[in-house]
């Protein structure tokens, strides 16, 4: 199964990115998300046999609750290329996430590569790039705090609708 470990957004997160997702209808070939998070942790694929073992590991992890902050819109891998629109994260992940990557590194793997962000959708072609690169440069994100109380071992599963999200674990943070 494909897994990955997160952190959900809250709910006046949520409703503001939908709108956001909405300014963007008709620029091209979008494939917006429907549920919105912070990977901390990519695995892929993962044998169902491995899934307890993986969730003793992500038990360990001891965190304090902490504050994060939508902060602004980019783009993977460029503005002339992209293929994910997202909105960043202002605030410290980074220790969560390090606590998370180097519980799972010695039997998942390591991944130095993070940067926190919220994908807002996943591109497939861009109509009117000139719009496109304007609306990406000049749309200001309005800063919306909210409280990371615990991070999650997810399964994705990937449908011509995009992809479905089910919480395998939940993980509460002190």
């Amino acid at each position: 199964m494909r897994l990955f470990v997160a952190i959900k957004t809250s709910d006046e997160v949520r409703n503001y990115l939908r709108k956001l997702q909405k300014s963007f209808e008709g620029i091209g070939n979008f494939n917006f998300t429907k549920e919105f998070h912070l990977t901390l942790k990519f695995l892929g694929e993962v044998e169902e046999n491995n899934v307890e073992k993986l969730n003793g590991l992500l038990k360990e992890v001891k965190h304090k609750r902490f504050e994060l902050c939508i902060d602004k819109l980019g783009v993977f891998p460029g503005v002339k290329n992209a293929r994910v629109l997202w909105v960043g994260v202002r605030g410290d992940v980074k220790p969560l996430r390090d606590k998370a990557e180097n519980s799972l590194k010695e039997d998942f793997g390591s991944d130095e590569r993070f940067k926190a962000h919220i994908t807002i959708a996943r591109i497939n072609g861009i109509g009117d790039e000139e719009r496109f690169k304007e609306m990406v440069l000049k749309t200001k994100i309005e800063e919306i705090r909210f409280m990371v109380d615990d991070f999650r071992l997810v399964k994705s599963e990937l449908k011509r609708s995009g992809a479905v999200y089910t919480d395998i674990c939940v993980y509460r943070l002190e």
